[in-house]
């Protein structure tokens, strides 16, 4: 698979999980559910956030450690894939390594994401 083709299917995986942490919060924080919704576009976008979006991001998960953990494997594997000086065996060796934290992660879809790409490896 190619980049452009992992980031978009892990952008897909992020709004899965999104969208059960904004039901699990509905229900017990409805407060912070509403914080967290306008944010959904910068969860979802595949790119660095800028300094004050990941500061409103970060507010906005404080009660969320499974959108907090996807947000910080998101930007792990961005880090991976901007490495183009890394030899081909450096990248496969540093995303298996991201794929075993993904899928010890505890959050479903990540981990669900993290064996689809081990597919495609």
């Amino acid at each position: 698979a190619n980049r452009y083709d992992v980031l978009q299917r892990y952008a897909r995986s992020l709004r899965r999980t999104y969208l059960e942490e904004l039901e699990r919060l509905r229900r017990w924080s409805p407060q912070d559910a509403e914080a967290l919704k306008p944010l959904k576009d910068y969860l979802t976008r595949m790119q660095r956030l800028s300094e004050s979006e990941r500061v409103r991001l970060s507010e906005a998960v404080t009660n969320s450690k499974a959108l907090a953990v996807a947000i910080a494997m998101r930007d792990d594997l961005v880090s991976l894939w901007e490495r183009s000086n890394a030899s081909k065996e450096q990248l496969v060796k540093e995303l298996q390594e991201w794929c075993q934290r993904a899928e010890s992660s505890g959050v479903g879809p990540l981990a669900e994401f993290s064996r689809r790409l081990r597919c495609y490896a």
